[in-house]
């Protein structure tokens, strides 16, 4: 993985093209934790993000979002590796419960 890659939290340099949820995590961590030689995303990491409603791949600011209601990141300065840790009081239910909440309360009255 390039650290060099421009990454934020709503832009992957082309999202046209498909990025693997593991490699948005990856970019995400290493830019949250810029001293850090190597990151560790497991396929759980990412696998605990997806939801039985994602019609396809959720888009990086919205994996990035459940990521952050999930997870939090962990660095260890002895071996400068970063990687994720489950939160101890994440949100109430699955990630499913959490996506269609926000979705229900972002979508507009409708009169």
């Amino acid at each position: 993985m390039d650290r060099n890659s421009q990454t934020t939290d709503d832009h992957v340099e082309n999202e046209s093209e498909f990025v693997h949820p593991h490699q948005i995590i990856t970019r995400y961590l290493l830019s949250k934790v810029p001293s850090a030689r190597m990151a560790i995303v497991g396929p759980n990491d990412w696998n605990l993000l997806m939801n039985e409603n994602d019609v396809g791949l959720p888009s990086t600011s919205e994996i990035i979002r459940r990521l952050d209601l999930f997870y939090r990141i962990a660095y260890d300065e002895d071996t400068q590796v970063v990687s994720l840790e489950p939160k101890d009081d994440p949100p109430a239910g699955s990630v499913n419960d959490t996506v269609e909440t926000t979705e229900q309360s972002s979508a507009s009255p409708t009169e």
